[in-house]
């Protein structure tokens, strides 16, 4: 993927509301003086060395339908264009399962990052691209999950960041303390503590130190995690938001 087409995916995203803890994540790695400067560092940093590889085994599925039968709930799954019908539980791919059946989605299990996934989620029609990144298999021990999509006050929050991401996309730097660790295998992880803004610690389920895993299934270990971000989030009107406390994952369904 060229720089051209990767900034323009960055930018379809900024217009569509990224995020404020991708955003953040990215200000406290990549200090700059403006955003043009925010977006060339990003991306010389993080995905220059990604050009020219060979790309990361992706699998599309797509949520068809939900429905219930004798046996209980179910969703209809086209899984690289072939039809699966899978309940909660059903392991569907490799390290990646159907975690719970919502009202009006589907909470996958990819490796132990978490995507919401529903018929309306996207203007593609609720497509999701997975690449498994194994952080120890499928994890035995269920989530914690919060569903934040009908609080009108996370909404709110929400709502102002994503009007300040269009005016001045800086001025969130430092809401939130983010510390970036480097394990021995070179990977950063990204730990968050409270900012300038005790909102997002009061309104969130959050505590300081908790690690952001994943966002909607892409799991920030991978080397391509955020030019997927990027492009999948021009199309989100809803995602996960993967935290890990400890052993235990928490699950943070928001909406954009």
């Amino acid at each position: 993927m060229g720089v051209g087409v990767v900034f323009s995916l960055f930018r379809a995203a900024v217009a569509a509301g990224v995020t404020v803890f991708l955003l953040l994540m990215l200000s406290a790695q990549f200090p700059a003086k403006n955003a043009a400067n925010e977006e060339e560092r990003i991306f010389n940093a993080d995905n220059a060395s990604t050009f020219g590889e060979d790309p990361e085994p992706r699998r599309l599925v797509q949520l068809n339908e939900l429905g219930s039968d004798d046996q209980g709930d179910f969703a209809q799954l086209s899984i690289d264009g072939e039809m699966r019908l899978l309940r909660a539980g059903d392991v569907f791919l490799p390290c990646v399962k159907l975690n719970s059946i919502l009202r009006d989605a589907v909470l996958i299990d990819n490796c132990g990052s978490y995507a919401l996934l529903g018929q309306n989620l996207a203007r593609t029609g609720g497509r999701l691209t997975l690449t498994a990144v194994e952080e120890g298999g499928l994890h035995v021990a269920p989530p914690n999950i919060v569903d934040l999509r009908q609080n009108r006050d996370v909404s709110k929050l929400l709502g102002d960041y994503r009007e300040r991401l269009f005016k001045r996309p800086l001025s969130l730097r430092g809401v939130v303390n983010i510390e970036i660790r480097v394990d021995p295998l070179g990977e950063r992880k990204y730990y968050l503590s409270p900012g300038k803004d005790p909102a997002l610690f009061t309104l969130l389920p959050l505590q300081a130190g908790d690690r952001v895993v994943a966002v909607n299934g892409f799991n920030l270990a991978s080397s391509e995690a955020l030019t997927d971000i990027y492009g999948a989030l021009g199309d989100l009107n809803q995602l996960a938001l993967t935290v890990a406390r400890g052993d235990q994952r928490w699950v943070m369904l928001l909406r954009l």
